[in-house]
């Protein structure tokens, strides 16, 4: 006769409707092994309905322990013979028992481990979400702000489209056509077109929610083309733009919108910075190229500056020294460059005023 063990791994506190609970719930309580040499003879476990109605013969349950906790019971039984559980067998499955209780700890922690770690995933998304969102909502803020400013640079060039186009016509309609005004007025057409459509590429790019996506490009673009933006806002509070973008700087790696966001909180930042300062108000923004740290950008206006004690504390989120501010700008700003692998920090610009400066790698970190 070939004999037949029936083997089952039982939880901690797992239900087990189709084995023995009295055994179980005795293994559970003392931590102590029990073995039925032959279940038809009499036990304190006769009265268990399972032992009866599937005449188990020889019942062996161990339990499975690690550092004194009770991680599971290993169940065995043979329906067919008895004493099939002699001493030798017994004594080896003691020594198995103690490696399946680590097992078995080690498969709990690693499926809580796994557990953990999707869990723990899904709570990165959804900040990493939040914070998009978040960053998005920053830059309505600031184009609302902007928004009166915004129409009037788009009008601008829509108006000198309309003059253009009827000098144009005028030119044309003479007894003798002047082409050559003809074609300098068209000229003057397509370079207003091509302004007001950068300038709504700017603004539509600003206000969509998109995911982030990285590409190559030039930051002096970026920054000439959030002065565009800004350019109307800057004429109303008398503030003198001096560029001194850097032809060596190279292209960099990022989201270009988010370094836009950058640049324009900035630029805002020194002209509300300036809003009650004496003249000149200048607003200097470089761009150069830095051996150490790759491409500089910096914005340095000539306003009341930042006082010693709060320069720390600048980019930390809440914090605003503005009557009005919600203490978010900067510290987008600083989360911004912080996932460009750059680095963003404030200094004073002598003899009075702040310089606000960022840095963006150029080697293979900036795809970090």
């Amino acid at each position: 006769m070939v004999e037949t063990v029936s083997v089952r791994l039982v939880g901690e506190s797992d239900p087990a409707p189709d084995m023995p609970a009295s055994i179980l719930a005795h293994v559970r309580r003392t931590q102590k092994h029990v073995i039925l040499d032959d279940g038809r003879e009499k036990t304190p476990f006769s009265a268990e309905r399972y032992l009866r109605l599937n005449r188990a013969r020889s019942v062996l349950c161990l339990p499975l322990v690690k550092q004194g906790e009770l991680v599971g019971i290993l169940y065995l039984e043979n329906s067919l013979a008895s004493h099939v559980f002699t001493p030798a067998r017994i004594a080896v499955l003691k020594l198995l028992s103690s490696q399946i209780a680590i097992s078995l700890e080690n498969a709990r922690l690693y499926d809580g481990l796994v557990t953990e770690n999707r869990e723990r995933q899904k709570a990165e998304e959804a900040l990493r979400d939040a914070h998009a969102e978040l960053a998005r909502v920053a830059r309505l803020t600031t184009i609302g702000e902007l928004v009166a400013s915004i129409a009037h640079e788009i009008n601008q060039p829509l108006t000198a489209v309309a003059v253009q186009g009827r000098t144009g016509l005028n030119w044309l309609g003479h007894r003798t056509p002047n082409i050559d005004e003809a074609r300098k007025a068209l000229e003057l057409i397509d370079r207003d077109v091509r302004r007001a459509g950068d300038v709504i590429r700017s603004l539509r790019a600003m206000v969509t929610k998109s995911g982030s996506t990285r590409v190559w490009f030039d930051i002096n673009d970026v920054v000439r083309e959030v002065l565009a933006l800004a350019r109307t806002e800057l004429h109303k509070h008398d503030v003198k733009i001096v560029t001194e973008l850097s032809t060596e700087v190279p292209r960099v790696h990022g989201d270009r919108v988010q370094l836009m966001q950058v640049v324009l909180n900035l630029i805002m930042n020194g002209v509300e910075a300036m809003s009650t300062a004496e003249d000149p108000r200048e607003l200097t923004v470089t761009s150069r190229l830095s051996p150490q740290e790759g491409v500089h950008i910096s914005v340095a206006d000539t306003g009341s500056g930042v006082d010693a004690a709060k320069v720390d504390r600048v980019f930390d989120s809440f914090f605003t020294t503005k009557a009005t501010g919600m203490g978010m700008g900067l510290s987008i700003c600083r989360s911004i460059i912080g996932a460009h692998a750059g680095r963003i920090w404030l200094e004073p610009n002598a003899p009075h005023g702040a310089v606000f400066q960022f840095t963006l790698p150029i080697g293979p970190e900036a795809n970090a």
